[in-house]
């Protein structure tokens, strides 16, 4: 195996040693993100982050905004603990909820966040059609699933629904009504209202 092949994989589910360094990477690495993120959900009160990874995005919003519910999921077990050591103290209080699961079969019933957040996660989704019918059912009327990522990566990662158009496309199939797109630099913010 390659060593990209050995990174990716630690992206897409960090396990261990490297995978525990590969999360607080990402911690870093979506420091610019994170502003973008807090902007958008400024009026949110009920919040889940897909692929919450180290906990950084949990733990900026926490500090930032005074919000009813934060979930945030991850298919690591790994990442999970990490993301809920770095946001212990809001665990403990009860402000926030983070699980393992699978974004293909989520714990929650429907109609349950106005915001959801997938930061540099879809691409690493087993069945994205599936997982996003999953988001749709937990998202209540007029809230809004933001995907953010790097326009780069989503064509290295992905083979189908590599473009805007084509995501765009599913989403609308999906149900959503509403779906934008924002950029900066090399970054995408894809903004699918329910």
């Amino acid at each position: 195996m390659k060593l990209i092949d050995i990174l990716v994989d630690q992206c897409r589910k960090p396990t261990g040693l490297p995978g525990i360094l590969m999360a607080k990477i990402m911690n870093i690495m979506d420091a610019g993100l994170n502003i973008w993120v807090l902007r958008k959900i400024e009026n949110s009160k009920n919040i889940l982050e897909v692929g919450c990874g180290g906990g950084e995005t949990i733990y900026r919003i926490l500090k930032k905004y005074k919000i009813i519910r934060m979930e945030g999921i991850d298919y690591s077990e790994d990442a999970v603990k990490l993301s809920q050591r770095k946001n212990r103290h809001s665990v403990m209080q009860g402000q926030v909820c983070i699980r393992q699961c699978d974004v293909t079969k989520l714990p929650f019933e429907a109609l349950s966040f106005d915001s959801i957040l997938a930061i540099r996660t879809h691409y690493f989704w087993t069945d994205l059609e599936t997982s996003l019918k999953e988001l749709y059912r937990v998202l209540i009327d007029n809230g809004v699933l933001y995907i953010f990522s790097e326009k780069s990566k989503i064509k290295y990662h992905m083979y189908d629904y590599n473009t805007e158009e084509s995501l765009g496309e599913l989403l609308y199939c999906i149900g959503f009504k509403k779906v934008t797109y924002e950029y900066r630099r090399d970054c995408i913010c894809i903004s699918a209202y329910k």
